[in-house]
């Protein structure tokens, strides 16, 4: 059964999705924020990035940590909100990071598989 190419880079970009964006950059931010660290050049070039956590406590009894990316302007010190373009930054990024490889990875076999089985192209 020969599978097409677009079938799997069609699949391997699902699973390059999931991974980076749900994955790394947004669960991975939600337990450890400097993971998106590869997206404040971008969304923040001309600032400094803040991190801000504020804890509430509930009626229940438990408590519920929220946690912003902020860019402060150098010039200004404007706070600009950039927890969900940093999430979306970073999950590009990861994204391809996790696509490229496994598009090598597919490339080699397709080539061995090439190499050892001539008459199937």
């Amino acid at each position: 059964m020969k599978i097409g190419f677009q079938k799997v880079f069609g699949v391997l970009l699902v699973i390059s999705l999931c991974i980076g964006f749900m994955g790394v950059s947004i669960i991975g931010s939600i337990i450890f924020p400097r993971v998106n660290k590869v997206a404040y050049p971008v969304v923040c070039g001309n600032g400094t990035v803040k991190i801000d956590s504020q804890t509430h406590n509930n009626y229940n009894g438990g408590t519920t940590t929220d946690t912003s990316i902020n860019c402060v302007n150098n010039t200004t010190g404007a706070q600009t909100d950039i927890t969900y373009s940093s999430d979306l930054v970073a999950g590009t990024f990861y994204t391809l990071a996790i696509l490229v490889p496994l598009l090598v990875l597919y490339g080699i076999i397709h080539m061995i598989n090439k190499l050892r089985n001539p008459s199937s192209s």
